[in-house]
């Protein structure tokens, strides 16, 4: 069946008429064309041989030899989604007892077909998720790094640790690299190592290795550290987030509860100014006006 409802659409054949019919996109209206289209309205299997009122269900070009045909519901408990049609040569080919038994294959394979579509649709959810999630990664780290006063890393010559101010650029040129690609490391090469989180680079590790070459074990050792660098990292974000989240949340409560205590509007506006500029610091100037000829609040 079609999303609508509307037609049941050919979806798999094992002859080369049928094949053809899949090609030409063939289809039926539901309840009006066939003894397929019935059986998708009513959800009963039907049985059509080759005399009396059914026979004029046979005029299929593609399958002229057609004397008997017999169409078995697909469907679950909730839902008709489809028809098993079996035709035959033969005229007067099916009989009731015939309907029972394929029924039965007929639940079966309504039970696989289910199963996959479920697991489908599961499937593209959780693709969907995962791609939200990655953009949040990506959204929330490059605001995380962009924040003032932000040491963008550290970098450590084996003697003396120092700083970095600025963040490295070309984290996600490197979030689809790996040391594995790497089995020889010449001497003194720059080996950049991404952070990954989610399938996105928040960071890069540069190390430089000294010696003829890195073995698999130092190489295996410098990948688990930097995934184990990119949850610690998260996890810090996150707590930092929350701390900050809960000191917006303290500062609204304090001034809100502050300002509450005047009933007069001439207090509360100043009570408001002075509570904000304070908090913001001596930095910072804020103005409160009350709207007057249409015009808008400014704060």
């Amino acid at each position: 069946m079609d999303n609508k409802k509307e037609y049941a659409v050919l979806r798999a054949s094992p002859t080369e008429a049928g094949k053809q019919l899949i090609a030409n996109n063939h289809r039926l209206r539901v309840g009006a064309q066939g003894i397929v289209g019935t059986v998708a309205a009513t959800g009963e299997a039907r049985i059509a041989l080759d005399v009396g009122a059914d026979a004029v269900y046979f005029n299929n070009p593609f399958l002229p030899t057609t004397h008997s045909e017999m169409a078995l519901p697909l469907k679950t408990s909730r839902e008709i989604f489809g028809v098993l049609d079996i035709q035959s040569d033969q005229p007067q080919a099916f009989v009731q007892q015939d309907i029972e038994i394929l029924q039965v294959l007929a639940d079966q394979l309504a039970i696989a077909i289910e199963k996959t579509r479920l697991l489908q649709q599961v499937e593209d959810q959780l693709k969907e998720i995962e791609q939200t999630y990655e953009e949040y990664t990506q959204r929330t780290w490059k605001s995380f790094a962009k924040s003032e006063n932000r040491i963008a890393g550290y970098t450590f010559d084996g003697a003396q640790l120092r700083p970095i101010n600025q963040a490295p650029d070309n984290a996600n040129e490197m979030s689809k690299k790996s040391l594995k690609d790497l089995p020889k490391i010449k001497l003194g090469a720059l080996q950049s190592i991404p952070i990954r989180l989610r399938g996105q680079a928040i960071g890069v590790v540069n190390v430089r290795l000294h010696g003829d070459s890195a073995s698999s074990e130092t190489i295996a050792i410098i990948e688990q550290i930097a995934d184990r660098l990119a949850s610690a990292l998260e996890n810090a974000r996150l707590t930092e987030e929350t701390r900050q989240r809960s000191q917006r949340d303290r500062a609204i409560a304090e001034v809100s509860t502050k300002i509450s205590t005047f009933s007069d509007i001439d207090l509360i506006m100043r009570s408001a100014v002075e509570e904000l500029g304070h908090r913001l610091g001596s930095s910072t100037e804020v103005t409160l006006e009350l709207s007057s000829d249409g015009q808008e609040e400014n704060l």
